[in-house]
Parts: C-alpha cells; structure tokens; sequence
C-alpha cells in the first residue's frame, strides 16, 4: 500500500468535492470517443506525451497539484486549431482573409464589421497561464488560507478558461465567415470590378498574339508593352480574386454540374482541348482566350447556369456514342 506525505493529505482534504474532480480530471486517461478521427487525435497526443496512458491515483493527483505540469498548456491538438476542417481552419482565414480584403480596398458592411469586433476583442484578451510556483511560494511566505484558495482556483480554472477562449475564438471566426457570406450583394461586385480589370489586361494580351516585349518598345507601343510586362502579374491576381471569391462569398464545388465548371471559364471546352501542361498560369489564361475562350467572374447561379447545358450536350453525345458502339457490338459504360 502507498502513503501519501502528511503535506499531500492535508492538502487534498482541504479541496472541495469539485475541485478534487478537476484535479483527477487532469491526470485521468481520456474517454475513448466514438468518433475514430477523435480516437486517433487521441492517440497522437498520447504519442506526444500529451494525455496520460495510466490508471489515475491519490499519489499523482497530490503530484499533479504540488507542480503543474508541462502539459497544462492547451495544444494546438486539443483547442482544434488546425487545417482539418472548415470550423477549425476558421481563423486563419478570417486573418489571412481580412488582409486580402484591406489590400484590395473592399469594404465590408456592418454586419460583418460586427463580427470582427467581436473576434478582435477575443482575439485581444488571451489568457494568461498562471504562475506555476505562485501556491507554493504563498504557502512559503505564509499566506493566508483565503489567498492560497485563490490561487489554487485559478490554477485549476486556467486550463478550462484557455480552452474555452479558444473555442469562442473559433465561434467568433466562423462567425465573421457566415457574415462575409451573407453580406455576398455587397462584396461580389466590388470582387467583380476588380476581376474585370485584370481579365481585360489578359484580353489585350492575348489580341497582341505573340509579339516580343523589345518589339512594342521599338514600335512606341508603351500601353502594350506595360501590359506584356505584367502579364503575370495580372494573372495571379485573377487567381487570387477567383480564390477570393471562392472562399469567402460562394462555394466553388458547388458550382461543377456533371464534371463541367464554369466558373473561370464560360465555356471551358475551346480551353481544355488546347491546355498544355507545362505552362504557366499567365501563359495558359492568355493562349485559352487566343483559342476562343472567354474569361469571367461568375456568380454561383451564372456558373451553374452556363454548366448546365454544356453537361447536358456531353452526356447526349456520350450516350449517342454507347448506342453507336452497342449497334457495332461493343460494350460501353455510360457515366
């Protein structure tokens, strides 16, 4: 049988029922969640040290209140700040997001304006992780039984105060998402006038049809020779309003019918029987529009409209085909 050290006993018969049970809490081995992407965080933090493999007992729980242990601090794993998920990626792209956005000069309305005060304030007031010599150097110091108590429940609360903070962290976040997405009448067009801008740089590019930098130069041709010049910069920046757009205001799956998307191209079909792999983005915007496709900067509903009938005319003639062949004595599967 194990004894504890007179300090140890005297110590936990003075805590309260609950502060005892968050006091095994933390050195209890987790429950197994039904959940297996769940079952296997677990497993990972345990590999890393984080939960406690063991059978709890009186001995640990008086170790685990006489020093806090390194793992108090609430990991990335356990505060689900990771790219895993939508819900758990959420700050990082309200922060990278918001940055895109102030770049560009777009203006949110105030729901969304609301919503970000709301995450900048919580953003602001992180939890600070208590002291972990301060109880035992007021017990040191003599102090008296009601400061000891403070500060044991602030130790004992701090780990269920950061982990709280940061799930309202990412409720805040999603939040602003939601907002940015209701707010689409007010975002889109200003996203829209900015594509435009750098799809009729890619347009007047594209009508140049191959002539050399030095040679608009030469020819006194300055405008066209500026746009040469940034063509690549024109086309990243489409990209990223595209990416923009994607995130934030529409839902880019949602937009294929079929295996057909338009919401780059309004007719990707002249594009994708010319693509070439070894292009760069500039090249492969610039040569889809020299071989008759049209860029865009569609709406949800304008994307799956122009997909619509051209996922229609493609599975028309895939089952035109299977009749054919099936006429000739071949097999076809018809997706």
């Amino acid at each position: 049988m194990t004894y504890l050290s007179p300090e140890a006993e005297r110590r936990l018969a003075a805590m309260s029922e609950p502060e005892v049970t968050e006091l095994l809490a933390r050195v209890r081995p987790p429950q197994e969640s039904d959940d297996p992407m769940e079952r296997a965080a677990q497993a990972l933090r345990r590999s890393r040290g984080r939960d406690r493999p063991t059978k709890a007992t009186p001995e640990r729980a008086a170790q685990a209140f006489v020093n806090t242990p390194a793992d108090h601090e609430i990991s990335k794993e356990t505060t689900g700040m990771s790219w895993n998920s939508p819900r758990e990626a959420a700050v990082y792209r309200v922060q990278g997001g918001r940055k895109q956005v102030a770049d560009r000069g777009i203006k949110f309305p105030k729901a969304v304006l609301d919503a970000l005060a709301v995450f900048d304030r919580i953003e602001a007031d992180t939890p600070r992780q208590p002291s972990q010599t301060a109880i035992r150097e007021a017990i040191l110091t003599g102090a008296d039984q009601d400061e000891i108590n403070a500060l044991l429940l602030a130790d004992l609360g701090a780990q269920r105060l950061r982990g709280e903070h940061a799930q309202a962290r990412i409720d805040s976040a999603v939040r602003v998402l939601r907002a940015i997405r209701a707010a689409h009448d007010d975002i889109y067009p200003q996203l829209k006038a900015l594509a435009d801008m750098q799809i009729a740089h890619l347009e007047a590019v594209a009508r140049l049809d191959g002539a050399r930098l030095e040679d608009l130069v030469r020819a006194g041709r300055h405008d066209d020779a500026q746009a040469l010049a940034t063509v690549d910069v024109a086309a990243a920046e489409l990209n990223t309003l595209w990416s923009m757009r994607d995130t934030f205001i529409v839902d880019r799956n949602g937009t294929t019918v079929g295996m057909v998307n338009c919401s780059r191209w309004r007719d990707p079909r002249p594009v994708e029987r010319h693509h070439r792999g070894d292009e760069t983005l500039a090249q492969s915007l610039v040569n889809g529009l020299r071989n008759g496709g049209e860029l865009w900067y569609p709406t949800h509903a304008e994307a799956i409209a122009a997909a619509e009938p051209i996922d229609a005319n493609a599975r028309a003639a895939a089952q035109r085909l299977a009749e054919i062949q099936r006429a000739q004595g071949f097999t076809v599967a018809v997706t």
